[in-house]
């Protein structure tokens, strides 16, 4: 497999599909700052928030945004 490639259109869909066959909630982003801003918005009141040391995070900007200070939740 060549992960040098940013999958098609159908290879998106195939594992969006394949993820929610097996219960996970997905959400498709155009980029890694709209992942972000996502993230951003999902992390509820009063939440404790790790990141278990994910590449992905640390690469959209998570590890940073968290590390900036209170964030109110």
């Amino acid at each position: 497999m060549n992960y040098d490639l940013l999958p098609d259109e159908q290879q998106v869909q195939a594992a969006v599909s394949a993820l929610q066959d097996h219960g996970f909630t997905t959400h498709v982003v155009a980029d890694g700052a709209a992942a972000l801003e996502l993230v951003k918005t999902m992390i509820p009141q009063g939440a404790t928030v790790t990141n278990g040391t994910s590449a992905t995070l640390q690469q959209v900007g998570l590890v940073d945004y968290l590390k900036e200070g209170e964030h109110g939740w």
